[in-house]
């Protein structure tokens, strides 16, 4: 919703348009430099309450944006750099998460139902985060992001009291990698996929 929207927004609010890209570069700049912080951590503590507080800092931080970033640019720039800063992270994080949870199985078709959640997702984002834009004017694109966010912290949190944690010696270590380049070909790689690998190969042969 933020990449597909962001311009627009900017633009709805009088931002030059020299300035609009300035305002989308941050964001992704932000995301690049969010990913080694993030991922060292997620090597350290439990990715759940890491994922759980990553939702609430970026629904935080898109309620600012809704609130200020028509009064206030530098707000609205810093509050940006955290919300896709840290919401670029959620991805890899989810990833790393299901294949920690996953001693037995086929990763490959997890990784496809993964994917297949993410690709509703940029669908209806979008869509939905139009509709917000319509209704509550510029600040609906981050009213849109906050309720979002925290219905990931809620639900997160949800999981994080009625099922046992995973221990954090047994976590997998953490991969940097956008939704766009986890296919499943990928995942074949994994060690604990040996059966399909071998079936793979024996039907090549």
């Amino acid at each position: 919703a933020f990449l597909s929207l962001g311009p627009m927004y900017a633009y709805a609010i009088g931002m030059p348009i020299g300035d609009v890209s300035k305002f989308m570069t941050i964001a992704v700049l932000a995301t690049m430099a969010m990913q080694w912080p993030i991922g060292w951590l997620s090597d350290r503590v439990d990715r759940r309450r890491l994922l759980a507080v990553i939702a609430a800092l970026a629904a935080v931080s898109a309620v600012v944006g809704a609130l200020f970033g028509q009064l206030w640019w530098a707000a609205l720039y810093i509050s940006t750099a955290i919300l896709f800063g840290v919401s670029g992270c959620i991805y890899p994080i989810a990833l790393s998460m299901l294949n920690d949870n996953m001693e037995t199985g086929n990763p490959v078709a997890a990784s496809a139902g993964l994917l297949y959640i993410y690709g509703i997702g940029t669908c209806l984002g979008p869509l939905l985060g139009a509709v917000f834009l319509a209704v509550f004017g510029s600040p609906g694109l981050f009213l849109f992001l906050a309720i979002c966010f925290c219905g990931l912290a809620g639900y997160v949190a949800f999981r994080i009291r009625t099922t046992p944690d995973l221990p954090i010696e047994e976590q997998g270590p953490y991969v940097s990698m956008a939704a766009a380049e986890a296919g499943p070909a990928l995942l074949e790689l994994d060690p604990r996929n040996e059966a399909l690998n071998t079936d793979a190969h024996r039907h090549s042969e």
